[in-house]
């Protein structure tokens, strides 16, 4: 502690180099183990660094060597609970470092001449959901370090959950509960389930069923939101209307927004939660755990910090470094995070419902 009772500054490169007694420039070529440095020269800098607890940072090095210290950070939104929570857990990692994180929307492969000129800038990327058509545009994990979060790359290094095993967890428990009739409600967009977390979930939606002897229905039309969840069950009640079949009496939803936006215009038909409708999302969205929404949650803010430390691995490797305390080596590599299922006060057992429709 200094004098004043705050953290004494850490030792930079320049008070290395005084102890050394060699250039500022030397010092960075004998801790990154670059030619022209003698051992003996090169053994007095480490003492140095070690003696007054210098660690250079990937971001430093990125600098010394014309790059910009910065990853950029592609997202289909800005707004959604999954990115921020994902982003969260890589500023963490990436900001203690000293990266600055450069943030760019990306809501559909349209904007990827805008994508295409930031990864010039950057030294590496991150990519929150999006899917590798992108690398048709200028993102090229062969030219620079990409990670996905939440989907596959050829090239890239990625961290995401089995979608289809959340499909098979959600539409199992509601199966469980003794529930036949189950909808599949949203991740559409432009009438098709276009996300690859949607078309995963819904294929394990599906095998379920198929593993009770019991047959699908089409997906149901929404997005991501709550909005969508709130139009998506205006469809189902409208369609329950118009025919003799009753609603469903259960629901997966893509997403726990979604599944919050269903819960709020069942009860806004008078539809009881869970007594008449289960309703069973999927993230883990912390407003969930508030209201009590049944979920298959997913570590978000562990697999942004995931992602980060592994592009920090990288980045730590290509500029000579070790990797910076107190963020782990992770492997290049396709990691699969844990889904697990949170059963709370939004799914039942099927009650009897031989006196009438809801």
């Amino acid at each position: 502690m200094s004098r004043r009772g705050l953290p004494a500054a850490p030792a930079g490169i320049l008070e290395v180099a005084a102890r050394a007694g060699v250039s500022p420039a030397t010092v960075s070529r004998a801790l990154r183990d670059q030619p022209g440095v003698s051992p003996s020269t090169r053994a007095a800098v480490r003492t140095a660094a070690v003696e007054l607890g210098y660690s250079a940072s990937p971001a430093a090095a990125t600098l010394s060597s014309g790059r910009t210290s910065s990853v950029g950070v592609l997202a289909a939104s800005m707004t959604k609970w999954f990115f921020a929570a994902a982003l969260d857990g890589a500023q963490q990692i990436l900001g203690d470092a000293g990266f600055e994180l450069v943030l760019q929307h990306v809501p559909s492969a349209r904007l990827a001449s805008q994508v295409s000129a930031l990864s010039k800038r950057m030294d590496g990327m991150l990519a929150l959901c999006l899917p590798p058509e992108l690398t048709r545009s200028g993102v090229d994990p062969a030219r620079l370090p990409v990670v996905v979060v939440g989907h596959r790359w050829a090239g890239a290094g990625s961290v995401m959950t089995d979608d289809r095993r959340v499909g098979e967890l959600a539409t199992g428990h509601l199966l469980e509960l003794g529930h036949r009739e189950i909808a599949f409600v949203g991740g559409i967009e432009d009438g098709r389930l276009a996300d690859g977390a949607a078309t995963g979930r819904y294929a394990g939606y599906r095998a379920a069923l198929r593993g009770a002897g019991l047959r699908s229905r089409p997906a149901v039309g929404a997005g991501w939101t709550i909005e969508d969840g709130i139009a998506a069950f205006e469809q189902l009640w409208r369609r329950a209307a118009a025919t003799p079949r009753a609603l469903p009496s259960a629901v997966f939803a893509v997403c726990d927004e979604v599944a919050m936006g269903i819960a709020l215009a069942a009860r806004q038909h008078r539809v009881r939660v869970p007594e008449q409708l289960s309703v069973i999302g999927v993230d883990g969205h912390e407003i969930g755990a508030v209201i009590g929404l049944s979920t298959v949650s997913q570590p978000v803010h562990e697999m942004g910090a995931t992602a980060a430390a592994m592009l920090l691995t990288r980045l730590s490797a290509a500029a000579g470094l070790p990797q910076p305390a107190k963020v782990p080596v992770v492997p290049w590599a396709n990691v699969w995070a844990e889904s697990a299922l949170m059963v709370r006060g939004t799914t039942a057992p099927l009650a009897d419902r031989r006196n009438g429709r809801h």
